[in-house]
Formats: structure tokens, C-alpha cells, sequence
């Protein structure tokens, strides 16, 4: 698949930041269908970083989160996960996926082409996926004494990838 943007691509223009997030959420019927892609999800420079199911209060139980960290910053989620290092990661490239729900964040609004190249091919995958369905997303910038914006929001899949690739 061919594009010319990123999907923070509004929000880097914006100057809005420093931390960009991207927050979709799928329909209850995509869920089994994420779990069955996650096992077979193999993202370039980021690493898998299972994570133990713990409550969830967007979800209102257990979730078992799926995290796949920028392969640089990933011995440091590692370390604050276990408790063995608490420190604050200032600049790092997220992707979680638990649920209904998922997740894209920049801290720090790296300057990383190829992890943008490597999140923006995920979030068009997903959205040329039939069997998972997005029923809305949204994109923010804040963080650091930034205030938080929402920069853009959809509904479909089809608005998110008309976003990324028009």
C-alpha cells in the first residue's frame, strides 16, 4: 500500500504536543478477531512486551493489554513493568492494543520516520481489515504542561484511512 503521510501528520504541523496519541475503538465483534491478529502481528523495530491482565477502568474488568514497544525504549518499559526501575520515559513509540480498544502514542513527539512508517502501515492494515470493524478514533496532542487536543476524530475505518492516505 502506497501513501504520502503519516497518520500524526496534521498534528506535527500543528505544533501542538509534545506527546501525540491515537485512540481507536472497535466494535465488541472485532475483539476475538485483534487477538487473533496480535498473534500473528510482527511490527519492524518494535519489540512484544507481554503484559499481566490487570484491571481495567476504561473497560470496567480485566484486560490483558497487548504492548509492542519501539525496540529502543523497550528494556526500559521492561523495567518499569516489573517495578525494578520507576522512571519517567520521555521519548518512546507505543502501540497497545487491549479489548475494543487501541492505541498508538509518541512520546514526546519522537522524530522517528520509520516508526511513523511502520504505526501508519498498521493503522492501514487494520482499516483494510473486513473483519475488524472501527467505530471511532481519535487523535490528541498535550503532555508536559501541554494543554490536550483533539486534533482530529472519525467514525469508520474508511475516514481514517481516507485521513492518512488523502
Amino acid at each position: 500500500m502506497s501513501f504520502h503521510r503519516n497518520w500524526c501528520w496534521e498534528i506535527a504541523q500543528s505544533g501542538h504536543g509534545p506527546d501525540w496519541l491515537c485512540i481507536i475503538e472497535t466494535t465488541p465483534e472485532s475483539v476475538a478477531h485483534l487477538e487473533d491478529l496480535i498473534s500473528h502481528l510482527s511490527l519492524p523495530s518494535y519489540r512484544y512486551i507481554p503484559a499481566p491482565p490487570k484491571f481495567c477502568s476504561q473497560h470496567q474488568k480485566m484486560c490483558v493489554h497487548h504492548l509492542f514497544v519501539e525496540e529502543h525504549r523497550a528494556e526500559d518499559f521492561i523495567a518499569n513493568l516489573s517495578g525494578k526501575k520507576q522512571s519517567n520515559i520521555w521519548i518512546y513509540n507505543l502501540i497497545e492494543i487491549h479489548e475494543t480498544t487501541i492505541k498508538i502514542e509518541s512520546g514526546y513527539a519522537m522524530e522517528d520516520d520509520r516508526c511513523r512508517l511502520i504505526e501508519t502501515y498498521f493503522l492501514l492494515s487494520l482499516c483494510d481489515n473486513p473483519k475488524i470493524a472501527i467505530a471511532q478514533w481519535h487523535l490528541y496532542a498535550g503532555g508536559m504542561s501541554y494543554p490536550s487536543i483533539i486534533v482530529r476524530t472519525g467514525k469508520t475505518s474508511e475516514e481514517l484511512k481516507q485521513y492518512i492516505i488523502s
